[in-house]
């Protein structure tokens, strides 16, 4: 999940606060995650993350380029080296 928000977010302590900020809405909000619905488990963590870190940049002023979720076909891509946030 880090390295999913960390490509939408530069600073690594914004991405650690989403990441953060998704597991106590994950929490809060399991019992009501239906896992006989339309979404899978990490579908629906992948989506509250995305939605709190494009709010975040929204606060911020800031744009993602639609090119930064174009290689990304599931969450197992985002374990592929090239998807790697640098150091």
């Amino acid at each position: 999940l880090f390295r999913f928000v960390y490509r939408m977010l530069p600073r690594r302590e914004d991405a650690r606060e989403i990441c953060q900020e998704t597991f106590l809405r994950v929490f809060r909000s399991l019992p009501r995650f239906r896992p006989d619905g339309p979404a899978r488990l990490s579908t629906w963590i992948l989506t509250i993350a995305t939605r709190l870190a494009l709010n975040e940049l929204r606060k911020a002023g800031r744009e993602v380029p639609l090119e930064t979720f174009a290689p990304v076909k599931s969450v197992l891509d985002l374990l592929r080296p090239e998807h790697q946030p640098e150091p």
